[in-house]
Parts: C-alpha cells; structure tokens; sequence
C-alpha cells in the first residue's frame, strides 16, 4: 500500500463497537487491506447521486459471524468517516429521515410571534386573528438553524402539513387546492431545507402517511391546543411499526430550539 492509501488508512480508526447512530455493528478487520482501493471507487460513484451505496468499505458494514456480510447498508458512523476523508458531504451518503410536522411544531401564525406559548394556545382556541392566515405563518424559534444542522450531518427532511383538500377533516385545516401551495412558499420564503411537503389525501391520516414513510425520526407537538394524544400523529401508527420510529414529541408551539444538534443523540431522544 503506498503512501496516499496508508493516509486514508490512518484517518480511519480502529472501530470495534456499536455505532451510535444506527446500532450496527462496526469493525475495521474488515478494511485494512482494501479500504483506499474500495473508497477511491465510492467516491467516483458518489459523484451521481443515483451511484450504487454497495461500493462503500466493508468497514462500514455490519458483519456475520464469521465470514461475509450481513447486509450492504453502510453504517452511519461509517458514512460520516468516509465522507469527512474523501471532502464530501455526509447527506450525500446518508438517508436518515426525519419526518417533521408543520404548524404549531415549526410554524405558527403571525400574531403568535413574540407571545408566551399559553397565549398562543389560547388564541388558537379562540380562532383568533391570523391563525387560518397560512401564507402569514412564521418559523418558531429557531427552526430553520436547527434543521440546518441535522441536514448538514446527512438527515433528509420531510414535512408533514396540517392543510389538506379533505372536506371530512377538522374545518379549521381544510383548504382548497390552490391553498395547498401556501406550505412551500412559507417554507421558502423562510430558507427551511428543501423537502417533501405530504398533505392528506381523501380519508387519509397522518399516521397513514407516516406509516408510509418509514421515517427513523418522527417529530411532533403534542396538540394541545386540539385535544391532546388523540390529534396526534404517533398515537395511531400501529405498534409494530412504531418500535421503528423515535417519537419526539414536543410542546405545541414550544419549538425545536431545545433538542439536540446531534444526530445520534436525536436518535436515543426521550421525549
């Protein structure tokens, strides 16, 4: 191995345990003797986004009991290392998700901004002025920072809105289709990451399209201001699909501000 492969053998340090991100299970043994040569072609791959994740080194994949490989998934951990040694992005190895619901979680009316989050709920309650407003809707806190950082660590960003065509949902959330739209051009007009913005169809539910999904990470208020547990989106996912999701659940208009900037860490978040 010349020098420039015993460099990139030295920036990956022996790993014998449990990835905090992910759980799988990492061991250098697997690397030592082919890790340049296998990383040199993944980065050329990773250059299209389409390029095949199975190129990654076996370091950074979960191995058997003995011999072989239990899966091509690389690790977590294993994308941040190879992506800080190659000078790529780690989102552009990762496929975290994170599925993020919209009004009273990231957003909020406009005559909300500067008030305590009592008086928000009750003038959500009230229907006061600006509440069905959506095109005035603001960022609460610092929403669009704290994103930021978990995309900037590999996370993909999806946006679960409230807004919907469906005339048999809560009248406060029905809007027409044209309203729809409203979503996105807060979203950018704000700078969130760009993301995929789901809204329910027809006799559809959040839990539904969560289900659909798969996210890792689910992040959601806990609707106070609407009832509680039964408006939320976690309450009706089914059980054996909820041992694979985090729940996050946070205070209705309380904001993200306070959860951890760390991905891993967002992983093991009790709420």
């Amino acid at each position: 191995m010349g020098p420039e492969g015993r460099e990139f053998e030295s920036r990956i340090p022996d790993q014998s345990k449990h990835c905090e991100f992910c759980g799988q299970f990492v061991c250098s043994a697997f690397a030592k003797a082919s890790a340049f040569a296998k990383a040199s072609a993944f980065a050329k791959a990773s250059a299209d986004r389409s390029a095949d994740r199975s190129l990654a080194p076996p370091e950074f994949i979960r191995p058997t009991g003995g011999a072989g490989l239990a899966s091509q998934k690389p690790c977590c951990l294993g994308i941040k290392k190879i992506a800080k040694a190659l000078g790529v992005e780690p989102k552009e190895l990762s496929n975290m998700k994170i599925l993020v619901f919209l009004q009273g979680t990231l957003i909020m009316h406009k005559n909300a901004v500067g008030k305590t989050r009592e008086k928000i709920i009750e003038q959500v309650k009230a229907q006061g002025e600006s509440v069905r407003d959506f095109a005035s809707y603001a960022p609460i806190g610092n929403a669009v920072e704290k994103l930021d950082k978990w995309v900037r660590q590999g996370a993909e960003i999806i946006y679960l809105s409230a807004l919907t065509e469906d005339k048999k949902a809560r009248g406060d959330e029905v809007i027409g289709k044209e309203g729809l739209s409203t979503d996105k051009e807060i979203l950018d007009r704000h700078s969130f990451p760009k993301g995929k913005i789901y809204h329910r169809q027809k006799g559809e539910s959040y839990a539904q399209i969560a289900e659909k999904i798969m996210p890792d990470i689910l992040i959601e208020d806990d609707c106070e201001s609407i009832g509680g547990e039964k408006e939320m989106t976690i309450t009706f996912i089914k059980p054996e699909i909820q041992q694979r999701i985090r729940s996050v659940v946070i205070k209705e208009f309380g904001g993200i501000d306070h959860l951890p900037d760390d991905l891993g860490k967002l992983l093991k978040y009790k709420s």
